[in-house]
């Protein structure tokens, strides 16, 4: 089933993000990860990165296998059950070595410790660590700070770009938040988010053109919250949905929305309609 089509505010972040460093800011249940699925094609499509591997970070080993199911639906035309690899670390699949992964996969979905870990070793080997890498793509990437390993990774990006390796042998970074729990007040996370770009030289992507458009689907996300509060539902946890999300991990919330409103047709039934 082919994914339903982009919607306008979703293209215009992607041709801002799509040969850049960025993070993508937008809002929960607007589609990012369908935004990030159209610049990982985009990103793969070029000649130069053939033998390259896109990599996209969860941070909760729990959502890896969702992510991978999305970007799965989104790339349903390749007819290959290795296209995209899905790998969480301890458990039944054994994660192959770098070298037969990105020959087995052009996408592979993981968490950051696996993959940092990874990086680390190949470079006390004496090799490039990101050098077989297209695309990086990092969930939730307002966490990037301290000592989280995707810090490590904009460090270790950063750091071989200041060593003299060029932005076209590097990875793209591809950074996606909805509602960063990173500061007191919106506007105090937007300056962090900035000196989070400035590190690994690229911009903070929002919508500007197309907002009336995004504001249509925002207001059909409240229609929603209103008739589950019609029908009984958990308004309370919905209200505070996103900090729930961010702080709990936990995918129960997404479990009554299903349960509570039917699909209003094929389209929306797709698993990147509201994602």
């Amino acid at each position: 089933v082919p994914p339903p089509p982009a919607r306008a505010y979703q293209i215009e972040l992607f041709e801002k993000a799509k040969d850049r460093n960025a993070i993508v800011v937008l809002g929960t249940g607007l589609g990012k990860t369908r935004v990030a699925a159209m610049i990982i094609e985009h990103v793969l499509k070029r000649p130069e990165n053939e033998e390259r591997v896109v990599v996209c970070l969860e941070k909760n080993r729990n959502l890896v296998p969702q992510l991978k199911e999305m970007l799965d639906a989104y790339f349903y035309q390749e007819n290959d059950p290795d296209f995209i690899g899905g790998y969480v670390g301890g458990d039944s699949v054994r994660m192959p070595q770098w070298s037969d992964l990105k020959t087995l996969h052009r996408i592979v979905v993981m968490t950051p410790q696996i993959f940092y870990d990874g990086r680390m070793e190949a470079r006390d080997e004496g090799q490039r660590p990101l050098a077989d890498v297209a695309l990086l793509m990092l969930d939730e990437a307002h966490d990037a700070k301290k000592e989280h390993d995707y810090a490590k990774l904009i460090d270790l990006w950063r750091g071989e770009r200041d060593a003299g390796v060029t932005t076209a042998q590097l990875p793209q970074i591809l950074g996606l938040t909805a509602t960063p729990a990173w500061a007191d007040t919106p506007e105090a996370t937007i300056v962090k988010l900035q000196a989070l770009c400035e590190k690994m030289m690229g911009e903070i992507v929002q919508v500007e053109d197309k907002k009336e458009d995004m504001e249509a689907y925002t207001n059909e996300t409240a229609e929603w919250l209103h008739l589950i509060e019609e029908r009984g539902g958990f308004v309370t946890c919905f209200r505070h949905f996103p900090r729930i999300l961010q702080q709990l991990r936990l995918c129960s919330v997404i479990i009554i929305v299903g349960c509570a409103l039917a699909p209003r047709d094929a389209a929306d039934a797709h698993p990147l309609a509201e994602l």
